[in-house]
């Protein structure tokens, strides 16, 4: 981390000090540490730290000086005063004593070379040139930001001069000056390529900061000159400028910055194509040694310059170009025998290539594809529907089925009442027998400390009728005696609540445990509740609650549990008809446009619908055509204005066919009525079919929780871990709400890493593997979650009401046969309706009751509360598997992590996103890319691992070009470089 490394790097300043003078800038000790006398002095003044507000001004100013990334100077600020004052103590004692403007100096003297200016003095400079770069590479990388930013400035321009001077070396390399030459052969430290090298070690250096990265990119000349150093004779200096190209790629600007600076070398080398010189310096010489730093520097800087650009197209074209020149060819060949570092290279490069002719068929296939979707969908839709339909029918044979169980055992029920009254045995004995069954069942019938329940036909308790223990059983013939009047009622005996429920124990637990949230029921009202025959303390004798403490300890956390009215009928027209202009027209215009329109829907001819309703003939007026006119029926206002019209004798014909058609209308008798009745005959049938499969529904969800034991044990086990947890505070409970089911999902183990639903589920799988499956037992609780009561029972009580006005009109009509007919069916159709309505209000309420709720509460929300329990339970399930078998896989060795089929971490791949600049982002790049190649996160179609394709590739081009390969081959190994005299 950077604070560490700064840390190590300010405390070996703090023994030796940069101290190059002017006089030794060209000797070998320049450059050192050199220990001062105030060493000691400085120590003093380190023990005698000032006021806070002091240390951390200075503090802050030396942060400004560093210029490091937010984050890591927010981590430096959390420092002790103590260790603010020793690095600033250290800061100000390694201040530069060499000002950026001596190193310039030395380099412009070496500079008049370039000018023919070969002295005495510019030879004796170039003697020591190296010494003075190294000085200069040391300077950049460790001084503060300020002595860079005086590098660069506008004063001094030192890029500038050292641009020019990189320029001169490359010369120099290259040059016939004897005198030169000479120079060059008598330097102690190299000859003139080491200072290209050094150049661009201070090149480097400069760019580790944002301020000398963006001088760096916005200079005209200096990247040119950098990829132009690609043709140096030292494999050193080509790795070094193929990593540091490849990095500047990865930077905003830096890709289009680079292929420039390619352009530029393409011409001044004279390349045929671009990047012919990078492929032929690692292909041309594949069967000699190559340092295998360059191979895979070089491998590196084609990755990042062919697949760092967002556009696709781009991407494939410069892909293209590097296959043109064999560059996959030459991958093909190395790969077998590579190094590791090359290997891993290659396969950076592999998995961002693009494999076009994949893409080509995949886009071919895709029409196809969104075809047989298209056809699937439709597919999905028609067994949608077979399935609600069947799902229909599943749930009416159940609730029929249901029915008929119910109606036996009420059957059973009155013959046993029959039997009993019809015995010759006596009252007393029948009591005294009665009371003997109550209270020993073969034992069922008695509760522990004296309670008695009576037990039903059903075999479950329902109510709880107390008794005092001592009181022995009636003699047989004997009634027992009742209590004498005023006597006080005994107390309850000992361990036992008023209602005769025995007192929770209070469990301490070893550590102290989270508050389970819940609402609990008062033991009075757990009376015909499921929570009557509910024993946790069954489920703690049998589980071991040690684990479940470890996991689960923590300080107490507490946690919060966290109708529209019909719209208004539409405006009525009655009181408001108002009269135009005789002449004209008797309806008022908008009412005669609408009436007009529904003429038109109708399609009918007017005295033809007057005929079909005076008959109530739907087959001839189609229902949604009555609804339509029952929009326009004739207010009481328009029927006295027709009706006068009509009495004072004036003519019919002089109205329009509006009018027309609405006096035939105000000449049908109950106009509205039987509008009102054709619409209800009409609809009737289909409201029986959307209403019978709701309520068919609730009847089956509601029996099927009643019925369910093993959500019974379920919320047993609930209940004892609540107890467990809550005891030692709040104290045991007999019982609890549903909507604390919710909170299960909330609560989480010390660690975080578990629900106390997941530890729930794990108990079940393995103490009570018999209650895992318990949705099973849970019929449509979603469908009935969707059911509104209240809409249901109004709606059957406006059927209801539209029943009595069709008998009503069937009386005035006796001879209709529409009526008949449909009265016939009908009748029963709703009774049937009611009855169900009726079956499903009691079981809904007698389900709520079960469980303690309320029974205002919806169906909506109680069997929500059900469902999303249920959702819960599934996907703990499938959270703990997945757990298991990562764990299983983890301990064969098979998923330390998760690894791509490419070779590469999935969780340390390098986003396509272009890098922010800051202090050492440079060398981080470079690092980066070292370590793994670099990957872009992109997985669309075609963008993955091809070494297979592009073998096969490969192998097809060497098959077809098999002449060309053959000429390389009789070519000399130096042909190249005899082409191009300059690069001997």
């Amino acid at each position: 981390a950077w604070p560490d490394d700064l840390t190590l790097f300010l405390e070996t300043l703090r023994h030796r000090k940069l101290v190059p003078s002017p006089n030794s800038m060209g000797n070998a000790n320049s450059g050192r540490y050199i220990p001062t006398e105030s060493d000691k002095a400085d120590q003093d003044n380190r023990r005698e730290i000032p006021e806070t507000e002091e240390v951390d001004r200075r503090f802050s100013a030396i942060l400004e000086t560093m210029d490091l990334p937010m984050e890591k100077a927010k981590a430096m600020n959390e420092y002790t005063v103590e260790k603010k004052w020793t690095l600033v103590c250290d800061q100000e004692k390694t201040r530069p004593t060499t000002p950026a403007k001596s190193y310039l100096n030395r380099l412009r003297e070496i500079l008049e070379i370039n000018n023919g200016k070969v002295t005495r003095r510019s030879i004796a400079a170039l003697t020591d040139s190296v010494s003075v770069l190294r000085s200069l590479e040391i300077s950049l990388r460790t001084n503060e930001i300020k002595w860079v930013q005086s590098f660069l400035s506008d004063e001094n321009r030192g890029l500038e001069v050292l641009v020019d001077y990189v320029a001169l070396a490359q010369k120099l390399s290259h040059t016939d000056n004897q005198k030169l030459r000479r120079v060059s052969q008598t330097r102690s430290s190299g000859d003139f390529t080491d200072d290209v090298h050094i150049c661009i070690l201070c090149v480097k250096a400069l760019m580790n900061n944002k301020y000398g990265f963006r001088s760096v990119m916005e200079h005209d000349r200096c990247v040119n000159y950098l990829a132009l150093s690609l043709s140096h004779p030292s494999y050193r200096t080509k790795t070094l400028v193929c990593e540091l190209l490849a990095a500047m790629c990865r930077f905003p600007g830096g890709h289009e910055t680079i292929l420039s600076a390619m352009d530029n070398f393409k011409v001044e080398m004279g390349e045929s194509q671009r990047f012919e010189y990078l492929v032929h310096s690692v292909n041309e010489t594949a069967d000699t040694s190559l340092p295998i730093e360059y191979q895979a520097a070089a491998i590196s800087l084609a990755n990042v310059i062919v697949y760092t650009p967002e556009d696709y197209n781009y991407c494939v074209h410069i892909q293209y170009e590097f296959t043109q020149l064999g560059w996959d060819n030459w991958m093909q060949m190395v790969k077998p025998h590579a190094a590791e570092a090359i290997a891993k290279q290659i396969a950076a490069y592999e998995g961002n290539y693009y494999d076009v002719e994949t893409l080509f068929d995949e886009a071919n296939t895709k029409a196809s594809a969104v075809k047989r979707v298209e056809e699937l969908e439709r597919e999905m839709q028609e067994l949608s529907e077979k399935c609600r339909v069947l799902e229909d029918e599943s749930i009416a044979k159940t609730a029929a089925l249901q029915k008929i169980v119910t109606d036996l055992k009420r059957e059973m029920e009155t013959l046993k009442e029959s039997f009993v009254s019809r015995s010759p045995r006596t009252a007393s004995t029948a009591s005294t027998e009665k009371y003997s069954t109550q209270t020993n069942p073969a034992d069922g019938g008695k509760a522990k400390n004296g309670e008695t329940t009576p037990v039903t036909s059903s075999g479950s308790a329902r109510a709880i009728v107390t008794a005092p223990p001592a009181a022995p059983p009636p003699p047989p013939g004997a009634p027992a005696p009742p209590p004498p009047p005023g006597a006080p009622v005994p107390p309850p005996p000992p361990g036992t609540s008023g209602t005769g429920r025995r007192i929770k124990r209070q469990i301490q637990t070893k550590y102290r445990m989270p508050a389970f949230n819940w609402q609990s029921i008062q033991p009075s009202g757990i009376n015909a509740t499921i929570f009557i025959d509910i024993d946790d303390e069954k489920v703690h004798e049998v589980l071991d609650f040690s684990d479940f403490e470890e996991l689960f300890k923590t300080k107490a956390q507490p946690m919060t549990v966290a109708v529209g009215s019909p719209t208004g009928s539409k405006q009525s027209w009655r009181g408001s008809g108002r009269r135009l202009k005789r002449e004209e027209s008797l309806l008022d215009p908008s009412r005669s446009r609408n009436l007009a329109i529904a003429l038109r829907r109708v399609g009918v001819a007017a005295n033809l619908v007057v005929e079909a309703v005076e008959r109530m003939d739907l087959s001839s007026l189609p229902v949604e055509y009555v609804e339509l006119l029952l929009k326009v029926t004739p207010t009481d206002a328009e029927v006295k204005v027709f009706e006068r019209y009509v009495a004072d004798g004036k003519p019919v014909k002089k109205l329009n066919e509006t009018d027309i058609f609405m006096l035939e209308l105000i000449g049908i008798k109950r106009l509205g009525q039987k509008l009102r009745v054709m619409a209800y005959i009409g609809n009737f049938f289909d409201n029986i079919l959307m209403l019978t499969p709701q309520l068919n529904a609730l009847i089956v969800a509601s029996n099927s929780l009643l019925s369910s034991n093993k959500l019974k044990k379920l919320l047993e086990i609930i209940l004892a871990f609540g107890n467990y947890m809550n005891s030692s505070k709040r104290g045991g409970i007999y019982g609890f709400r549903l909507q604390c089911l919710d909170l299960l999902v909330d609560l989480r183990s010390t660690d975080r890493t578990q629900t106390l639903l997941q530890y729930l589920v794990t108990v079940v799988q393995n103490k009570f593997p018999d209650v895992a499956d318990f949705p099973s037992e849970l019929q449509f609780l979603e469908k009935a979650a969707t059911v509104s009561l209240e809409a249901i029972v109004a709606d059957v009580n406006e059927l209801s009401v539209s029943m009595q006005m069709t008998r009503k009109e069937h009386e005035l009509q006796p001879e209709n046969t529409v009526l008949q007919n449909f009265l016939s069916n009908a009748e029963t159709k709703l009774k049937m309706l009611g009855e169900d309505l009726e079956r499903a209000a009691s079981v809904y309420k007698e389900a709520l009751t079960y469980f303690g709720e309320d029974t205002k509460v919806t169906p909506n929300a109680f069997f929500s509360l059900f469902s999303r329990f249920i959702k819960s339970y599934k996907k703990a399930v499938a959270d703990l598997e997945r757990k298991q078998k990562f764990e299983e896989a983890r301990q064969e060795d098979l998923l330390a992590v998760e690894v791509d089929p490419r070779g590469f971490d999935k969780s340390k791949r390098k986003s396509k996103a272009l890098l922010d600049i800051h202090d050492g982002a440079l060398d981080e790049a470079i690092k980066g890319m070292k370590r793994q190649g670099f990957r872009t996160s992109d997985e669309t179609p075609g963008r993955r691992a091809r070494a297979g394709t592009m073998a096969r590739r490969v192998s097809i081009s060497r098959k077809g070009s098999a002449d060309a390969a053959a000429n390389r081959r009789e070519k000399p190994k130096d042909a190249y470089l005899a082409s191009r005299p300059w690069l001997k």
